[in-house]
């Protein structure tokens, strides 16, 4: 063990920004800041793209159906063509068919509201032009009597 002397004691002890100036480059030179984009290219075929819309039925009628449960259900109809390994394939890839309904249902629903809106504002307006007509065609009545 390396016994320190007088002098090198009575020295200022190295500051830490000092010791690691090339780490501290490392992570102040990134913009830690921006989100990586998403990656959107595959660097494999997609194991499901011949059963998919049997997949997106099956998920569209019963949306509680789980990857596993349709996984075990793809091997038993095309056996030796899927296996267990590809459950977490399938699970990413119904994770983001459900991202997609959600979304489509979203916008639907967002559609639909202003639709409904635009409608009851119509509704109201010609509801109330009616009655003003309903009130000048009596008041034009009582005039008759009047006169």
């Amino acid at each position: 063990m390396p016994v320190c002397t007088d002098d090198e004691a009575k020295q200022d002890p190295v500051k830490p920004e000092e010791k690691s100036s090339v780490s501290r480059y490392y992570r102040t030179s990134r913009i830690t800041n921006l989100r990586k984009v998403p990656r959107t290219w595959r660097t494999r075929k997609d194991p499901f793209e011949k059963v998919w819309d049997e997949i997106r039925l099956r998920l569209e009628l019963m949306p509680e159906t789980t990857a596993k449960e349709i996984i075990a259900w793809l091997m038993g109809k095309y056996p030796n063509q899927y296996v267990t390994g590809q459950t977490r394939t399938l699970q990413r890839r119904i994770a983001e068919w459900r991202q997609t309904q959600q979304s489509l249902e979203q916008n639907l629903r967002t559609l639909m509201l202003n639709e409904k809106s635009v409608l009851t504002t119509n509704s109201a307006q010609a509801l109330n032009f009616t009655n003003n007509l309903d009130c000048d065609a009596e008041f034009s009545e009582m005039n008759k009597f009047l006169t």
